[in-house]
């Protein structure tokens, strides 16, 4: 992930946050990354199939 991504995403998520009715702390604990998913699915190119190897 670039940084440059990571960075708009983040100040999206801030913008978003100040607009929304939360408890105090609730924003920094949905923020926090705590798990990842990675999903693979073929794909069929010119009559080859391709499943990317992350």
């Amino acid at each position: 992930m670039s940084a440059g991504f990571l960075a708009a995403v983040e100040a999206m998520y801030e913008r978003a946050a100040v607009n929304a009715d939360m408890p105090d702390g609730l924003s920094d604990k949905i923020k926090a990354c705590n798990a990842t998913y990675v999903t693979r699915f073929g794909v069929r190119l010119r009559g080859r199939f391709f499943v990317g190897n992350g």
